[in-house]
C-alpha cells in the first residue's frame, strides 16, 4: 500500500519556493492593489520571504499558514507580531497553527489591539529579516 504523508502533500501543493512567493506576490496583487502598488515584484518577492520567514518562526509551516501570516503582514503591519497580546498568541506552543489563527481573531485580541499593531506600522520590518535564535545568542 502507498502511504503519502503530510508533509509530502504539503511539499506537493507548495511546489518550490519561488513559485510559492510567486503565488503570494499574485495573490497580494490581486486582494491587495492599493497596498501593494508601491512596490516592484521583486520588492514584493523579498517582502513575501520575510514574511514566511516571520511564520516559520513562530511554527507556521503550512503553506496556507504561511500565506494567511504574510496576508496579516500586508493588511496590518509587518510587525503586527510584536503587540504583546499577538506575540503571546504567536508564541503558545500548546496550540497549533489553526488554533492560534481561532485565537487572533477572538475576543483574547481585541481590536483595540489590532488597532494599535497598524498604528505602529514599521516598514523597516519589510527590510530586516527576523534573526533565528541561534544568531541571536552567538
Amino acid at each position: 500500500m502507498l502511504v503519502i504523508r503530510n508533509d509530502q502533500i504539503e511539499k506537493f501543493i507548495r511546489g518550490d519556493e519561488d513559485t510559492f512567493i510567486e503565488h503570494l506576490v499574485a495573490h497580494r496583487k490581486e486582494a491587495d492593489p492599493e497596498i501593494v502598488t508601491e512596490y516592484d515584484d521583486d520588492q514584493l518577492g523579498n517582502m513575501a520571504r520575510i514574511g514566511i520567514k516571520k511564520a516559520e518562526g513562530y511554527g507556521f509551516e503550512k503553506s496556507k499558514d504561511q500565506s494567511a501570516f504574510v496576508a496579516i503582514m500586508f493588511e496590518v503591519a509587518p510587525n503586527f507580531d510584536t503587540q504583546p497580546e499577538i506575540n503571546a498568541v504567536l508564541k503558545d506552543e500548546t496550540i497549533d497553527a489553526d488554533a492560534k489563527f481561532e485565537k487572533l481573531w477572538s475576543p483574547a485580541v481585541p481590536d483595540e489591539v489590532w488597532e494599535k499593531a497598524a498604528d505602529e506600522y514599521d516598514e523597516a520590518a519589510w527590510q530586516n529579516p527576523p534573526k533565528k535564535e541561534t544568531e541571536t545568542k552567538k
